[in-house]
């Protein structure tokens, strides 16, 4: 977590920047979450990592992790059903 004299050494133009790359990565990645089949993984989890990252857990390895699962699924059409 950076400090607020770090945040405050960055440009006006920069902070807004990061603030809406963090938006728009958050809103990729939520998307893709809770729109995954939830016969694999418990909807609640997802959205308490979500939640989590949001208050600044360091927990991006398991969101990333669990997204990409969920994009290769898609890709190649894996389910669970029969």
């Amino acid at each position: 977590m950076q400090s607020y004299t770090q945040i405050n050494m960055l440009s006006s133009s920069t902070v807004k920047y990061l603030a809406i790359v963090n938006c728009v990565e958050g809103a990729f990645i939520t998307d893709a979450l809770m729109g995954a089949d939830p016969t694999f993984f418990d909807k609640q989890i997802k959205k308490s990592l979500i939640k989590a990252r949001r208050w600044g857990l360091a927990n991006s390895n398991r969101l990333f992790a669990l997204m990409m699962f969920e994009l290769w699924r898609r890709e190649y059409g894996i389910s669970l059903s029969t």
